[in-house]
Order: structure tokens, then sequence, then C-alpha cells
């Protein structure tokens, strides 16, 4: 999944968190996006999908639409999701995703701008719609009825400012935030030198 607030992207559980927080807690809206691949046994592809949703007040936060849980928050912000070894002892599944499935991520930044679009120009007044998640076996287009939590601390908080819940020591927050950037950077190095020309005589 990723997360977008101006020109910052990223696909890690906590920084994806404190976009969900400051989306209540200072009114700045995220729009969230993400896909998902699933194959039979043999290799060949079973199902896909896309989603996307605008995260304001009114609309469910994305520990209630499922995207993000409360586990995997703390256990990123601890550091232990890049941590090999912690990862083979606990048994868990490596998030690798498909972030290079160009023509299928297309198919996400449209339904980002759509969100976008309706965030900001509020097409037949009508504002965002609830989280949307197109099916490609079926080539269908649902509306998740996804609900906002009863005791939902984010949305609990909304429009509070620096007197949200705090999200950890200030050096906790840097190290992980430090750890995140270093991901980010490393992939689009990446992705420069694989689309940089040949240049060699």
């Amino acid at each position: 999944m990723t997360a977008a607030l101006g020109n910052y992207v990223t696909v890690d559980t906590w920084p994806r968190a404190i976009l969900n927080t400051i989306a209540y807690a200072d009114l700045i809206p995220v729009i969230d996006g993400g896909l998902t691949l699933e194959t039979f046994p043999d290799g060949q592809m079973r199902s896909g999908s896309w989603r996307a949703h605008t995260l304001v007040p009114g609309r469910p936060c994305m520990l209630c639409t499922r995207q993000l849980n409360q586990t995997d928050i703390q256990l990123d912000r601890r550091g232990l999701l890049d941590d090999p070894t912690y990862i083979e002892r606990s048994g868990r599944q490596t998030a690798m995703g498909a972030p290079n499935v160009a023509a299928y991520a297309a198919s996400v930044s449209a339904a980002l701008l759509a969100q976008f679009v309706s965030l900001t120009a509020h097409p037949g007044h009508q504002g965002v719609p609830a989280p949307l998640r197109y099916v490609l076996t079926t080539h269908n287009l649902h509306l998740l009825e996804a609900a906002t939590g009863e005791h939902c601390q984010y949305e609990l908080d909304t429009a509070i400012g620096d007197g949200r819940t705090p999200w950890g020591t200030s050096e906790s927050t840097i190290a992980a935030t430090a750890r995140g950037c270093g991901r980010i950077s490393r992939t689009r190095i990446a992705r420069s030198h694989r689309m940089a020309p040949d240049r060699a005589t």
C-alpha cells in the first residue's frame, strides 16, 4: 500500500500511521491506495485488485478499513519489520508486494488521481467517496462499506492538533523516519539507475 501527502509517498506501516493521524488531528487530507496480486500454485495469475480512499473527517481511517493494524505499527516503529532475524524467528511473511508492475500500478495512480479530483473539485457536489476497490477478475468497482470504529482514537482526535495522541519519544520517531527515508531513497536510486540511458560509446 502507499499513502501520499503532497509529494511524500511511503509503503511502510509506521509512516502511514503518522499520515493516518495527521489526516484527522491536523485536518490535512491524505489519499491512500494500493494493489494486490494473487497467483495459483503454478505461478499463473489468480486475481488482482486495487483500491483507493481519502482520509478526512467523516470517512473511516486506515485502521477502521483494515489497511493498518496496531501490532504492525508498533513492530515497524521499533524497526523489527526490517530485522531479518526477527522475521525468521516469528515466521512472518515479508511484504514484498509488486512495486514494479508498471502497467498495473498506473491503474492505482489513476484511482488516486480520481480521489484527488473528488477532494478538490467535488464533481456533482459529491466530495470524496467511500473506499473503492476494483477487482480485476470480474472487472467490477466496489464501494466498500467500511464503518468508523466506535472507539477509534484517530477519529476521536479530530482537529486537536498538537494535543494528538503522542507518537512516542523524539528518538524513536527520528529513527523510524530515517529508516523509512532510507528505503525510499534506495528505491528511487535503483529505479533511476534502471531508467538511465546507456551512455557507453
